[in-house]
């Protein structure tokens, strides 16, 4: 780490956590941070969640790898409601529960590994267009918290999230991640859910499962830019036997992301022209009204949590490949995200079972 970034720590920071065992830069999904400050940091390598005091010291261990009560064999999700820490196993296809302390409750079983999950007040609200999807059309769920009683609350209309997926010994190559998003906010009472295609977001009722309104926008999707596709494609490698093909769709779909920023509002990245690290957002406030943007994509990719006026911040060790937390006041995030900025995206998690 250079010498800069650590005096912008030191200048910044109310403390700074670094032996996270996580090498690789964090993702928001996989850090939680509690109303109290206390902090949860999912690290995939080890198949455990290690729990942080409100001072970024390690408190516990939760969770580890095996397939008996507590153990993960591959966990990839983490939620916080009610007081209680939800681990999401997909190869166990299974929800974990523990209290605050850290110690195992239950664990119950979903009905399918690729389901899209947010967690709400009263349970979940989910997709099925995972990979293989549920018996049915593609659609917006409501659930109790074990998954004892279902609800639709809306169908999918579009294809788009079909492209790129292979099959046999042709490779569908599109390099787009072009699926539909589900969005909780900070409280889990509303759920922002999108297509993506056009710019149309969803309000939904998390509690009660229905839909308050919709947010639109007319803007038009720009064409698909082949180019640039194509150079994607080249970095492929194909393996014996295989055959690479262009999936490309004819646009870029309106909608990139979606994030609740610091504030609570909601913050949507859209696709313009080459897309790497090219990103054009608007802030709206829960009517869809547009708002001044406070919050810079960069700084939304890195901020896992704020309490009272304390942000707490992804960083990355690019030399010893270590990602970490940092706390700072939420008026010093957008000078240490600029100062400070992580050029490794987040990659692939492995877990080697012993």
């Amino acid at each position: 780490m250079t010498v800069f970034c650590l005096c912008l720590m030191g200048l910044f920071s109310d403390w700074h956590f670094e032996e996270s065992e996580v090498f690789g830069p964090l993702r928001t999904s996989e850090v939680i941070v509690r109303g109290d400050g206390q902090i949860y940091v999912l690290r995939f390598e080890k198949a455990d969640v290690l729990q942080l005091d409100n001072a970024g010291k390690p408190v516990r261990s939760i969770g580890g790898k095996g397939m008996g009560p507590g153990e993960f064999r591959y966990p990839t999700r983490i939620f916080y409601r009610d007081k209680q820490l939800l681990v999401y196993d997909l190869y166990n296809q299974s929800v974990s529960c523990f209290d605050d302390r850290g110690v195992f409750q239950n664990r119950f079983k979903i009905p399918h590994p690729e389901l899209v999950l947010v967690s709400s007040v009263r349970g979940w609200i989910y997709g099925n267009w995972g990979n293989g999807g549920l018996e049915g059309k593609p659609a917006v769920l409501k659930a109790d918290f074990q998954f004892e009683h279902t609800q639709p609350i809306l169908p999918l209309k579009g294809r788009a999230y079909l492209k790129g997926q292979s099959s046999g010994r042709v490779i569908n190559f599109c390099p787009l991640k072009v699926k539909p998003i589900l969005l909780e906010d900070h409280r889990g009472e509303l759920v922002f859910f999108s297509e993506t295609e056009t710019f149309r977001i969803v309000v939904i009722d998390a509690v009660n499962g229905r839909q308050l309104r919709t947010i639109k926008r007319p803007e038009k999707p720009l064409p698909f830019d082949e180019e640039w596709g194509r150079e994607k494609m080249a970095k492929i490698k194909s393996r014996p036997g295989f055959k690479i093909r262009a999936d490309f769709p004819d646009y870029f779909p309106v909608i990139r992301n979606m994030r609740i920023d610091p504030d609570g509002n909601l913050a949507v990245d859209r696709w313009r022209g080459r897309p790497d690290g090219n990103h054009h957002s608007i802030t709206l406030d829960r009517m869809g009204k547009q708002l001044k943007r406070s919050w810079s994509w960069a700084s939304l990719d890195r901020v896992v949590g704020v309490v009272g006026n304390k942000a707490v911040v992804t960083t990355y060790d690019e030399e010893q490949e270590q990602a970490g937390l940092i706390s700072m006041p939420l008026a010093a995030v957008e000078g240490f995200v600029r100062g400070a900025p992580i050029h490794t995206s987040p990659k692939g998690r492995y877990i080697l079972m012993d």
